[in-house]
């Protein structure tokens, strides 16, 4: 395919997006992106091709981005990319060539060349939603809670540290599943420790804390066999107000020549059933208790223009589905916005920090009384290769 039909064709596939259903909400996002393709014997006629599509790819995973929690986009990153080499054109609506079509020493192997092409693209963000939603990355809901979970062993209880660690996984990896935003250790404040779920759940900002108490309760069976049973008792509450909003208590036996086996085995054995039932309270529980409005504070530090600011309330309102992000003081290197959103403060917080923007990026600050804290983070300004340019 010759580089004039490739720009036509997407140009008209773009006018049937555009066209085909009046009625679909479109959600465009402004994406600046590189692509790039490796020249060589098989590919010389369609190298271009091969750089635009790349570029598509690069702009609808910079999308799909901002939707997820960051542990889940690592976890998923590979997949999602395979997924979106067949699917990225399609979630395209307009784009624009900034700057010509070259080519260069290929930064991998300077024996060979390759085709670069900058584009800023126009992403439907609802496509790529929908797309992730099709890999069953994200649910078809509008509520996205956040929480923080602890996990405590009854006094005197001692050893499983590595069955605990993986029960500890399974949970977050269910609560991501069916869209909770599990804030990560490492955005909690380090001067936290010795508060209970609730209150730690208060002081970052998340909707839900859940305590999950584990005990381990020792059996004499024999000289070779050791044996006990494992209880796991979880209480989650809404930050707000203190509310009960889900709670589960199992125990299970397990058997071993090895103690901490013995362990493992009693917590395997129930806790799926714990993960699917927290999940399925929480779920129907928060669809009540989820759609009391507050309006969240947002204040961002360190900023140096106006265009950082627009580029934050488009993302609030085109990514994340904010009613409300209006702009409320403006001073020198700080705005406040108000932000009405499906999000907690929480949520919104680590939504908007994993977000891609065009020569920034977001740093969480804290959460507080006052609202949420960002700061502003130019991106490095990287040197263009020494390797000298190849005509095209």
């Amino acid at each position: 395919m010759s580089r004039l039909n490739s720009v036509v064709g997407i140009a008209l596939m773009a006018l049937g997006l555009l066209f085909a259903d009046a009625a679909a909400a479109i959600e465009p996002r402004n994406i600046s992106v590189e692509g790039r393709a490796e020249v060589d014997a098989e590919n010389d006629g369609r190298a271009r091709d091969l750089a635009f599509h790349s570029a598509t790819v690069a702009a609808s995973m910079r999308v799909a981005r901002s939707f997820l929690s960051p542990s889940v986009f690592l976890a998923e990153e590979e997949r999602i990319r395979e997924f979106f080499k067949e699917a990225a054109s399609s979630f395209i609506l307009t784009y624009r060539v900034d700057g010509p079509l070259r080519r260069y020493r290929s930064r991998e192997d300077p024996e060979k060349s390759e085709v670069r092409v900058k584009l800023t693209v126009t992403v439907d963000a609802a496509q790529v939603r929908e797309a992730l939603r099709e890999l069953k990355l994200l649910q078809d809901r509008s509520d996205r809670p956040s929480l923080v979970f602890q996990l405590r062993r009854a006094p005197g209880m001692t050893g499983g540290a590595a069955s605990l660690a993986g029960l500890e996984n399974l949970l977050g990896q269910r609560f991501q599943q069916a869209e909770f935003v599990v804030i990560e250790p490492a955005l909690q404040p380090a001067n936290l420790d010795g508060l209970g779920a609730i209150e730690l759940a208060q002081r970052i900002g998340a909707d839900i804390g859940i305590e999950l108490q584990v005990d381990w309760r020792p059996a004499a069976i024999s000289d070779r066999v050791s044996g006990g049973t494992a209880e796991l008792v979880a209480r989650a509450r809404r930050a707000r107000d203190g509310s009960e909003v889900a709670k589960v208590q199992l125990e299970a036996p397990g058997y071993h020549a090895d103690p901490d086996e013995a362990f493992a085995r009693a917590i395997e054995a129930i806790q799926d059933q714990l993960a699917q039932n927290l999940v399925f309270q929480l779920e129907r529980n928060w669809q009540v208790l989820g759609h009391e409005d507050r309006a969240i504070r947002l204040q961002l530090a360190n900023v140096t223009g106006w265009g950082q600011v627009s580029e934050v309330q488009r993302t609030l309102q085109n990514v994340l589905g904010a009613e409300r992000a209006d702009v409320v003081e403006l001073q020198s290197l700080s705005a406040l916005l108000l932000v009405s959103a499906p999000l907690s403060a929480g949520a919104l917080q680590e939504r908007l920090a994993g977000a891609s923007y065009e020569g920034f990026s977001l740093e969480s600050m804290g959460i507080s009384d006052q609202g949420i804290v960002l700061r502003v983070e130019p991106d490095p300004v990287l040197p263009e290769p020494n390797a000298p340019a190849l005509e095209p």
